[in-house]
């Protein structure tokens, strides 16, 4: 049974490989590299994650058992609206609603916090 709860300034480090793990899989179906996109997730270092938790963005890991498998974070910009960042969740665990279920809580967090809106960027590719 998975649990999500907050993320604390030890599990960092965790979160990292999480995001790292998880993103990789983008970077290579897009052919990114650190050199040619280099703020991409996937080449995130420590730092990053440790300023965003300073500057206080809510951050939330899904636990498979007792194994961080899945992290979003989330931040509220000038409007009032939730920015969610980095969703995650590693290879082997997708495909079992884990990334809804993440969706899903940083909805009923942002009501809570009386967003009226939610951001979220992805890389899509278009066929044409």
């Amino acid at each position: 049974m998975e649990k999500i709860r907050p993320i604390g300034i030890n599990d960092l480090q965790d979160c990292l490989r999480v995001i790292n793990e998880s993103f990789a899989t983008v970077a290579k179906e897009f052919n990114l590299t650190e050199q040619n996109c280099p703020r991409h997730p996937s080449f995130m270092k420590i730092d990053t994650l440790q300023k965003r938790f300073a500057e206080g963005y809510q951050m939330f890991g899904l636990y498979d058992q007792e194994k961080l498998v899945g992290y979003v974070s989330m931040s509220i910009d000038e409007n009032n609206a939730a920015e969610l960042h980095n969703l995650s969740v590693l290879p082997d665990y997708r495909h079992k609603g884990y990334g809804k279920n993440l969706l899903d809580y940083c909805e009923k967090r942002a009501k809570e916090l009386g967003c009226g809106k939610i951001k979220i960027e992805i890389i899509e590719e278009t066929k044409y």
